[in-house]
């Protein structure tokens, strides 16, 4: 198994879901986009690209606004090489970020009087996921205000390729200690 790593996890963080993978940081193909979100999608494509040649299955965790770079490099990695097979890639997203759009707009964060319309939107970010033909996972805390979960869990059953795991007691800043990967052996 081979892991890549990209915005909102950080090297400190990380640490947590090493441990609870039981996984050494030798097994682990790591991109870490350090303080900037704006990380240069075609690197992370080639990441994608380089691990999935292997012909072992690859895991990709996003954390929030990481959940859109990671889909924006799935398809490039797609387009670019045709020729792997991406059913072996497995995207992980810790606090789906819907409320801010699809494409996200983190401006709409300064706007503490906009009202949300949650299901549209909700249903934007989940259909450019299943767009990728990819098993998706999304971790969603229960008091997430990016993304609330009510509204995740009734639009999620509109798609085939994404699983939903609901977190009590979790935020937007999700604890990774506390999740299950109980596929990842």
């Amino acid at each position: 198994m081979k892991i890549i790593q990209i915005p909102g996890l950080t090297l400190e963080n990380s640490k947590d879901f090493f441990n609870i993978l039981k996984i050494s940081r030798t097994d682990v193909a790591t991109f870490f986009a350090w303080q900037e979100l704006q990380t240069p999608v075609e690197d992370l494509s080639d990441l994608i690209s380089h691990n999935l040649s292997t012909s072992h299955p690859v895991d990709l965790f996003a954390k929030s606004y990481g959940s859109y770079i990671a889909i924006r490099a799935i398809e490039h990695a797609r387009v670019e090489n045709p020729h792997l097979d991406f059913n072996l890639l497995r995207l992980n997203i810790f606090g789906l970020p819907y409320r801010l759009g699809y494409p996200p707009d983190p401006g709409v964060l300064n706007n503490l009087e906009v009202e949300f319309n949650d299901p549209p939107l909700a249903f934007a970010y989940l259909q450019a996921l299943e767009s990728l033909k990819v098993s998706i996972t999304i971790y969603q805390g229960d008091k997430d205000d990016l993304g609330p979960i009510d509204c995740l869990e009734e639009q999620v059953k509109e798609f085939n390729n994404i699983k939903l795991n609901r977190l009590l007691d979790q935020s937007h800043n999700i604890d990774p200690t506390i999740i299950k990967f109980d596929r990842y052996e």
